[in-house]
Formats: structure tokens, sequence, C-alpha cells
């Protein structure tokens, strides 16, 4: 896969980012500079951080996560992160001395105040 030369390819890489996001762990966070790529309106500009991102969103797709079934009786951990573009959530149970993952959830940040110099996601989470 390559890197998006139109507007249009960033839309149709955004649209599978979104698809896929159920199953990959952190993609949200991963794949925000691509998501910023289109901000501007109608044109973008391919910045060095959307092509990191799009590698490391290549790595992710080439090893990916297999969600497992909880076992009954086996306590599980969950671990959630607060960054500035997304709130995430993995569910994981141990076994084996290895942390299997059971469920992953992740939201997007839609502040309102969004906005330069404004409150940040983690200033409305405690």
């Amino acid at each position: 896969m390559r890197s998006p030369q139109t507007v249009k390819e960033v839309q149709q890489l955004i649209g599978r980012i979104t698809t896929l996001s159920h199953f990959l762990s952190r993609s949200v966070e991963t794949a925000a500079p691509i998501f910023n790529t289109l901000k501007k309106g109608d044109s973008f500009t391919w910045t060095t951080d959307s092509e990191e991102a799009f590698l490391r969103l290549k790595a992710l797709l080439a090893t990916p996560v297999i969600l497992m079934k909880p076992t009954p009786g086996i306590p599980l951990l969950i671990y959630i992160l607060v960054a500035e573009e997304a709130v995430s959530a993995a569910m994981v149970q141990e076994r084996e001395g290895k942390q299997n993952p059971i469920y992953f959830i992740r939201c997007r940040k839609k502040v309102p105040e969004d906005r330069e110099g404004g409150p940040h996601l983690s200033d409305h989470v405690s």
C-alpha cells in the first residue's frame, strides 16, 4: 500500500482506518496525524508526521492482535489511556504470564472548545 496522493485517497484511507479501528489498539491515536491532514478544507499536505503514522498503521496491520474469549475465574485487567486526541481502554486477562486482549474501545476527542489554546480532552477527564 502506498501513501495517499490526493484528498480522495486520504478520505478512503480514513474510512478504512475507521472500519478497522475496532480491531486495532490505539489506532485513533496512531492515525491522528492522518485525520489532521484534512482539517484545512479541500486541500491537504502529507507531512512527515502523516507518513510516520501511515507506516505505524501498516506495521499494526502486519501483526494484528487476536482478541481472546475471557476465561471465567481469571481476573480481568482494564487499562485506560487518556491522550490529547482520544480516550482508549483495553480489557485483558493474564494467562501463563502473558496478557491476552479481550476487548478494545476508543473514542476520538470531540470537545467543542477544541481549538488551539483551548481546553484539552484531559481537562474533561478525572
